[in-house]
């Protein structure tokens, strides 16, 4: 079903299908806020799941969504057509994101627990329903958080997370390991 936006003819407000995101582009560029708000419409789950991973709440996650479609409306200009638009969002939401995090990063936070603490199995995961692994991850501190989401959501390598976090390569590892343990201990306590 392609969306549908209001418009103005003779004075009567008539609604006409769009046939592609091309065209709400294009209405976006000419400041339509009807196009705006059928492309915020159209991509508001997928940032905000985004979003949610890397911030502390769903607070927190919103103020970042609405980051990312200011930014993405302010330079909608740039945005080539190569690719889905989808994935050019996700990549802005991830900047945002990640810069919000940079600035905020020189907050303190609690110590890592023993090194003998094992990792929770993949079993003990399976059973948690999505929402409550997203709310454990909002509880991770800022830089463990994003390099977590970096890493193990996003795939990318630690010298790749290290350089997008303006860390070094070893603070991601250790970063990522002590996400993974707080995710553990996390786990280990819903389960008991």
């Amino acid at each position: 079903m392609s969306p549908s936006l209001p418009i103005r003819l003779d004075g009567k407000i008539t609604t006409v299908a769009t046939s592609s995101q091309e065209e709400i582009i294009r209405r976006c560029l000419a400041n339509d806020e009807r196009a705006q708000r059928v492309f915020f419409d159209t991509h508001y789950r997928f940032i905000l799941g985004i979003t949610s991973r890397y911030a502390v709440d769903q607070q927190q996650a919103r103020d970042f969504l609405n980051r990312t479609f200011l930014k993405a409306f302010s330079s909608l200009n740039q945005f080539r057509g190569e690719g889905e638009i989808a994935g050019w969002l996700r990549k802005i939401c991830i900047n945002v994101c990640l810069g919000q995090i940079r600035t905020r990063r020189n907050q303190p936070y609690a110590e890592l627990p023993d090194e003998g603490t094992e990792l929770a199995p993949p079993a003990a995961l399976q059973r948690l329903a999505l929402e409550d692994l997203v709310k454990l991850i909002q509880q991770l501190p800022p830089v463990p958080r994003a390099v977590f989401n970096l890493t193990a959501v996003e795939g990318l390598t630690h010298r790749a997370a290290g350089l997008r976090l303006g860390i070094s390569e070893v603070t991601s590892r250790y970063h990522l390991r002590q996400a993974r343990l707080r995710l553990q201990d996390a786990v280990n306590k819903l389960n008991n």
